[in-house]
């Protein structure tokens, strides 16, 4: 279902506006200092454990509907959650926090986006993809490890560790995109006709990532009541480590931009002084053909009293004429460094 089925739709009406057909399914992790079990629907909640709901898969709309319901998630929260075409944003309700985030990874060379929504309560938190998230593995991996910092924490630290490894995955397409501005830097006088398109399709890709960290700053770190209300003392610590690379990643893309906008403006300037170097070919053949132009149109009127056509060297005197023109005029041109 595309984006357009919303049109006209009222308020807290439940569509589903992604493409993915992966299955709806329902994994439950739960996990402490001392335990990891992992079920495969949502079981009872513990107070002595970290609750991680994972949904991947937004097609069975009724499913999704009525796990949110039964959780007391609002109507309207329901509707962002199923629309994949929202934007970055994280909003404070009383008995939850809800959070959406897109952003952009490397597959095959080639640069793709994710979605992902977010129900942060008190005693759990939910997570929504239309497929499956890359970042889970890793987190899995770490979940697994007895000894890993993230069985020390509660929710509020799992919040934090899949934002920072969207961000971690950001920085590494910020510096695949550093790769290939860095190539086009080096080549910049031998850029082709092809690379505009990929001047182009690198700009709207490091835009992308400077909207991602203002985003970031200005949902997550600029919002004193959103940061008084996840963070801890022993976790504060890490998300000021986690808001210092978003403001670094911000920093570095701005440059980024700067230098492509220079690689672009040089390669406009480039492909501006060729065409001058054709339009000036192209005026030097024309003003040497003007004249001999002028010189065949007068020869070949039909006057009746004209001595040179009747003169045996006729022929010569035209011939001659006609080449000392234009030597002339190229040597006046070659003496006035006109090319």
């Amino acid at each position: 279902m595309k984006f357009s089925s919303k049109r006209s739709v009222p308020p807290e009406s439940f569509l589903y506006t992604g493409e993915a057909n992966h299955k709806t399914t329902i994994r439950h992790l739960q996990y402490s200092l001392k335990e990891f079990n992992e079920f495969n629907e949502k079981v009872e909640i513990k107070d002595d454990a970290v609750d991680w709901i994972i949904v991947e898969g937004l097609n069975d709309v009724n499913a999704i509907t009525s796990f949110c319901q039964n959780l007391n998630v609002d109507n309207l929260t329901i509707e962002d959650i199923l629309n994949v075409n929202q934007r970055n944003k994280i909003e404070i309700y009383e008995t939850y926090i809800f959070a959406v985030q897109k952003y952009t990874y490397i597959e095959d060379a080639t640069l793709k986006t994710d979605y992902i929504s977010m129900l942060l309560f008190e005693n759990k938190l939910v997570t929504f993809s239309e497929k499956h998230n890359l970042f889970i593995s890793n987190i899995l991996a770490r979940i697994k490890t007895p000894s890993s910092l993230i069985r020390k924490f509660k929710h509020e630290y799992l919040f934090y560790v899949i934002y920072d490894i969207i961000t971690d995955e950001i920085l590494h397409v910020f510096h695949y995109i550093s790769d290939q501005v860095g190539k086009l830097e080096e080549s910049l006088l031998t850029l082709q006709r092809n690379d505009e398109l990929l001047l182009y399709n690198l700009r709207k890709d490091l835009v992308h990532i400077r909207n991602y960290s203002d985003q970031i700053k200005d949902n997550l770190f600029n919002n004193s009541i959103l940061m008084a209300r996840i963070v801890e003392e022993k976790t504060g610590k890490y998300y000021e480590d986690l808001e210092d690379h978003v403001v670094n990643l911000n920093e570095k893309v701005k440059t980024e931009l700067e230098l492509l906008r220079g690689i672009f403006d040089i390669y406009m300037n480039n492909n501006s002084h060729k065409m001058n170097q054709v339009m000036k070919t192209l005026t030097i053949f024309s003003a040497i053909f003007i004249p001999l132009s002028f010189l065949t149109g007068v020869f070949g009127m039909n006057f009746t009293n004209f001595a040179i056509l009747r003169s045996e060297y006729g022929l010569s005197i035209f011939l001659g004429i006609s080449v000392t023109i234009p030597v002339s005029m190229l040597i006046y041109f070659k003496k006035n460094k006109w090319f």
